[in-house]
């Protein structure tokens, strides 16, 4: 995907990206998890001025029929489960890669859902599939801890 992981055009004022930064991490503490959903992650990312490539959030398998795919790249596209619990997707069946087409994507999403999730799922996250050997950018895994 073009972009990911480098700076955004924008210009990005510390104090801002922390506080927005410090915001996200405190509401997902207030709702007693420990770790950032993906879509949340991702903003934090956006705030500290990293470009993330485009994704789509739908709060089920038949909000994932009417999403517009147009705004992802490439051919396939990867349904991810979202889920509090579920900090490994793969290992409990939360991620398919499927063409980008209006029925593959709910049919995915609605797979999913038949699955146990390790409590229950807020809905799906749709992002273009990055292959493996295109270029530029590359998909990684970002994770933090902070010890006080």
């Amino acid at each position: 995907m073009g972009g990911a992981g480098r700076r955004s055009r924008g210009a990005v004022r510390p104090g801002m990206a922390r506080g927005r930064c410090r915001a996200t991490v405190a509401a997902a503490r207030a709702r007693g998890r420990a770790a950032l959903l993906e879509a949340e992650g991702r903003a934090v990312l956006r705030a500290l001025g990293i470009a993330v490539p485009p994704a789509l959030v739908a709060t089920d398998a038949v909000a994932a029929g009417s999403l517009d795919l147009s705004t992802l790249r490439g051919e396939r596209v990867v349904v991810k489960v979202v889920a509090p619990g579920v900090l490994h997707k793969s290992d409990v069946g939360g991620v398919a890669i499927v063409p980008r087409t209006p029925a593959a994507v709910p049919e995915a999403a609605r797979a999913m859902a038949c699955r146990p999730h390790g409590g229950s799922s807020r809905g799906f996250l749709v992002v273009g599939a990055v292959h493996p050997h295109s270029s530029p950018g590359v998909q990684g895994l970002v994770g933090a801890a902070r010890s006080r």
